[in-house]
């Protein structure tokens, strides 16, 4: 699953015509930054990320690509 998500989802987006992406912990290598679940704890980096960035949208998955 580690490439699915990694690999399919930014690929989906471009494809969706999405020109600016950030991808962070994308390297299909199966190892994580921290416990991967998407728990509170676990998504203040991206939470922090949104936030200060100009961004409109952020995207997480845990391991079985449930967002």
């Amino acid at each position: 699953m580690v490439i699915l998500r990694n690999i399919v989802i930014p690929m989906l987006l471009r494809a969706l015509g999405v020109n600016e992406i950030k991808e962070i912990y994308c390297e299909p290598t199966g190892l994580f930054a921290h416990n991967p679940e998407p728990l509170p704890e676990n998504m203040r980096e991206i939470s922090s990320e949104v936030r200060r960035g100009d961004y409109d949208l952020g995207i997480v998955v845990d391991p079985d690509v449930q967002m």
